[in-house]
């Protein structure tokens, strides 16, 4: 989304609904996402996870985030590489995970309860 600077009417829909997966007030996450094409304060350098469990579950959530249409963006596959590299994670590993995406889903909209957060969040 931010990566490539297209944000379509449903990559809002999903954002929305992952703010109340993740109990963030619903002003808050309409203000962002209202901002969020626009906002030139968006952070370049990739989260460091002290956990490597939450950061492959990051990849892998910014993986269904990322490629729900199954379009590959060269910036956000990069981007995706340089998290993965960040974490220690091998950078190969981010590639397989976006390949078994790509395998195993088609084109569809994003359901938040898939999200690994989620996942770790009922534990």
């Amino acid at each position: 989304m931010a990566k490539n600077r297209i944000f379509t009417k449903s990559d809002g829909s999903f954002v929305k609904s992952l703010c109340s997966m993740l109990d963030l007030q619903k002003d808050y996450c309409n203000s962002a996402v209202n901002q969020l094409e626009a906002n030139e304060f968006i952070i370049e350098s990739p989260p460091k996870f002290n956990d490597q469990e939450i950061a492959e579950a990051f990849i892998k959530d910014a993986i269904k985030i990322g490629f729900p249409d199954r379009n590959l963006h060269l910036f956000e596959l990069n981007w995706l590489k340089f998290v993965a590299e960040a974490n220690n994670l091998d950078k190969n590993w981010c590639i397989i995970q976006l390949q078994n995406h790509l395998n195993q889903t088609s084109a569809q909209e994003m359901d938040p309860n898939d999200l690994e957060i989620n996942h770790l969040l009922n534990l």
